[in-house]
């Protein structure tokens, strides 16, 4: 029987050390148990470990080998639970890492109804990133991507003064009422990262999304829900930092009881109707800087 060389294990010829090194857009099914209900997800997960200087490479197949495990041999209520187990039996298996992580996002589908009654399904993305490390400490995150539609404040009141001046007897209706403006679709990505693995609801985070935006994009618009979404829109103009700021205030409101060190990522990009380029902001601070911020703006 031949013996293959464990080449992985030999010296490298640069002796450097690598932060990550691992396997990325592995696609699999996973079943997840929650409420009651069996949820099927299509994932896919990038896995990674740490490399010493004095190891020329990881053993990726330990890596694959650990997101089939996990996903064969537990019974799994969540997908920021799912990215912990993989991370944890990766670190296991390459006992010559100290640190995993596992990204992990699935396509997720949550059953409603239009305003015309009809059954719908609106598409979201929800993701997990994990990071297990040798020495016992872990962070774990919970995110979603949401999709809706944003309407721009500065075409709006520049437009506004532009028919006011073709329509000066119109003036005092015109500053009463939205005018026109151009939209975007808009993509919030919002993702809480916990210590304790004390995570929330992607349910709840979606709603805060969709609070924000006025509702979700949906496949099937009727006339009467194309024009509330429009109205809506064009009632609430925001720029993508005012829904950055929105969606962070309303989740440290929402998870109040959560660690102060927890961390509140957000970041809101338009695709832009009437440039070639989009607009996107991004915030990242923990649970105690939101507070502490309110709180100077209050006093």
């Amino acid at each position: 029987m031949i013996e293959s060389p464990d080449v992985q294990a030999t010296l490298p010829y640069y002796r450097i050390s690598i932060n990550e090194a691992g396997v990325s857009g592995v696609k699999f099914p996973i079943k997840i148990e929650r409420k009651g209900q069996i949820i099927d997800l299509s994932a896919t997960a990038s896995v990674f470990v740490d490399l010493p200087e004095g190891r020329k490479g990881a053993d990726f197949s330990r890596e694959i080998e650990s997101i089939y495990l996990v996903i064969s041999s537990h019974k799994l209520h969540s997908i920021e639970e799912v990215a912990f187990k993989i991370a944890s039996l990766a670190l296991e298996k390459m006992p010559y890492s100290t640190i995993s992580r596992v990204y992990l996002s699935a396509d997720y589908f949550k059953k409603g109804k239009n305003d015309a009654g009809m059954e719908i399904f609106v598409p979201y993305t929800i993701f997990s990133n994990s990071v297990v490390k040798s020495e016992g400490s872990r962070r774990l995150s919970i995110g979603v991507v949401v999709q809706g539609m944003s309407s721009c404040p500065c075409a709006m009141e520049s437009t506004r003064a532009l028919m006011v001046s073709d329509f000066p007897d119109l003036e005092e209706a015109l500053k009463r009422i939205p005018t026109v403006t151009h939209n975007q679709r808009n993509r919030i990505t919002f993702e809480i990262e916990t210590p304790d693995g004390n995570l929330p609801e992607a349910d709840d985070m979606i709603k805060i999304c969709e609070d924000v935006l006025g509702g979700p994009l949906q496949s099937l618009l009727k006339r009467k829900d194309e024009a509330a979404l429009v109205y809506n829109s064009h009632k609430n103009p925001k720029f993508v930092e005012d829904i950055v700021r929105e969606v962070a205030v309303k989740g440290a409101e929402k998870f109040a009881d959560f660690p102060l060190e927890t961390m509140i990522k957000v970041s809101s990009e338009s695709d832009e109707s009437i440039h070639p380029h989009n607009a996107k902001a991004y915030m990242s601070l923990s649970l105690r800087e939101i507070k502490e911020q309110l709180d100077k703006t209050k006093s």
